[in-house]
């Protein structure tokens, strides 16, 4: 009698085994996740919040009131101007944020020994340049002028020459 209470132990561990391992599968299966950060975009397709908010902003405005045309006129403008305006206050919250971080590099080199304010020099001028140049691919895909590299060397002016006197 104790090898078979022994087998029917067995058959339903089995029986659980299986049955688990069916849920199990079933369950367990998970769906790709989005990335953490979307993939790096070349500048001609960089992303352009402000002009896309503006413009599904409007697209609602347009599908949800049915606005007449002499509305549509008038609000034309209005979406313009907000997205003038939010791109400007994104530029001033961004100097803003430069300054704050200006002064917070400057308070840390008062006390770091000579090797360490080097390296963390070399650091903030490989930092700034890598904000330049997103700036730059930024304005280019917006068709504006990229703002001027303040580290790039200017170039000498021509030198005058003076007239040959006879």
């Amino acid at each position: 009698m104790n090898w078979k209470a022994t087998i029917i132990f067995i058959c339903i561990f089995l029986a659980g085994a299986i049955a688990g391992g069916f849920i199990g599968l079933r369950f367990a299966c998970v769906r790709p996740k989005k990335p953490a950060c979307p993939p790096t975009q070349p500048a001609a397709t960089v992303n352009r919040p402000v002009e896309d908010w503006s413009k599904r902003q409007q697209k609602e405005f347009i599908e949800q009131l049915a606005p007449t045309p002499e509305q549509l006129a008038k609000s034309e403008p209005i979406f313009e101007a907000t997205q003038v305006e939010l791109r400007r206050q994104r530029k001033l919250f961004s100097q803003n944020v430069a300054e704050i971080v200006d002064h917070r590099d400057a308070q840390l080199l008062e006390f770091l020994a000579p090797a360490q304010k080097a390296k963390y020099e070399q650091t903030m001028r490989e930092r700034k340049e890598k904000v330049r140049k997103l700036e730059a691919e930024r304005a280019a895909a917006r068709g504006e002028t990229p703002p001027p590299n303040p580290a790039a060397p200017t170039p000498p002016a021509p030198a005058a020459t003076a007239p040959k006197s006879p």
